[in-house]
């Protein structure tokens, strides 16, 4: 290391140091601090002999340890863990109070918003493992395949246990387990919700084979609905706090979750269902959004009537104060405000605005 660089580099440290505890610190080891300063700042522009600097060297660690007990030299190691907690407080204070990421689990936003499916492969081939592992980092793509090694029958399939945010689904098969690192509910999509139990498989035998595309992760503003309410025609998240009805309480087991949806109605307007169409206060409610919901194309299909409150294109429904109403942009598959009503005002988290992850076309600016 050059005299000048390993100069700067205990500036760098000194000035830390001086910044933390400078108030500290006598008034006569101030002084000294500053003249240590000095003579550094003097060998990093190369204004000192080379002997003269190691001389300044060689004392400094002496004296910074009467200053600082402990410590008498830059600590690379330390800094970079310094860095990474500050970034990570800074992580976990955006987190909380500003921008909060999500991952989309369901389709009742499709095709605005995907959530997890599963596609199965025909035949017994598969990607090679740089495809495999291109299509996960870029468009969330990953691959799954269970083999036959023996004759026998599927005995059972249950959910397995979670590693961080990745579930597991436990099969049996011919009296072994194996592990498929894909979750209860999606493995169980693959063969329509109806898993076939006691089947027979000959060796060799593909028993599944099929890809999981990740849902959209987005990114949420948590802090917009501190200073203005949610807007007709943007796409917000909330909890299902305190929302008691049975058929969204069997949902979600009765656990609190976070909901998706688009926000179609907000106070003071009366809103009613004539498919393929959405009403508020008797017009058609108008925004680029909307056209493409009613428009029946690209995997839209439009408003449809149902649940317990607009069941008919005769049911309207009136926003009261402080409550909005939610419904999926699939609205044909979305459990929403047609069957448990009104979201609280103390429900909202934030407006969805961005899909970070996969880069689908998708990507980008939700509208």
């Amino acid at each position: 290391m050059s005299i000048q660089k390993e100069a700067k580099n205990f500036l760098h440290f000194l000035d830390k140091k001086w910044n933390y505890s400078r108030d500290l610190l006598r008034e006569k080891d101030l002084e000294k601090v500053h003249e240590l300063r000095s003579d550094l700042q003097k060998i990093a522009k190369g204004k000192v002999f080379r002997e003269d600097a190691e001389q300044v060297f060689e004392q400094t660690p002496k004296q910074l340890e009467k200053f600082w007990p402990g410590c008498t030299k830059p600590n690379p190691w330390a800094e970079n863990i310094e860095v990474f907690f500050v970034a990570l407080v800074i992580a976990f204070a955006l987190r909380c109070y500003f921008v909060q990421p999500f991952k989309i689990p369901t389709d009742s936003m499709k095709p605005t918003l995907w959530g997890i499916y599963p596609e199965s492969i025909e035949g017994d081939g598969s990607p090679n493992i740089l495809k495999q592992v291109v299509d996960y980092a870029v468009g969330g793509k990953s691959y799954h395949k269970l083999v036959a090694d023996q004759d026998g029958i599927l005995e059972k399939v249950e959910a397995g246990p979670s590693y961080l945010f990745l579930g597991t689904t436990k099969i049996r098969f011919a009296g072994h387990e194996h592990t498929m690192w894909t979750d209860f509910d999606t493995f169980k999509k693959l063969f329509g919700g109806q898993i076939p139990l006691g089947k027979q498989y000959q060796k060799g035998d593909v028993i599944a084979n099929f890809s999981v595309q990740a849902g959209d992760h987005i990114f949420v503003n948590k802090v917009a609905y501190n200073f203005r309410l949610p807007k007709q025609g943007e796409v917000f998240v909330f909890t299902t706090k305190d929302i008691r009805d049975p058929q969204l309480l069997y949902a979600t087991k009765g656990v609190t979750q976070y909901y998706i949806k688009r926000c179609v109605g907000v106070p003071g307007v009366t809103l009613k269902v004539s498919e393929p169409y959405l009403y508020s206060n008797n017009q058609i409610l108008e925004s680029r959004a909307f056209e493409r919901i009613y428009s029946k194309q690209d995997g839209y299909r439009g408003y449809f009537n149902a649940g317990n409150y607009m069941a008919t294109a005769n049911d309207e429904v009136y926003i009261p104060e402080d409550k909005f109403w939610a419904m999926g942009d699939n609205s044909a598959n979305s459990l929403d405000s047609r069957y448990w009503k009104y979201v609280p005002r103390q429900n909202l988290v934030g407006t969805a605005f961005i899909v970070y992850w996969p880069i689908t076309s998708r990507w980008g600016f939700i509208q």
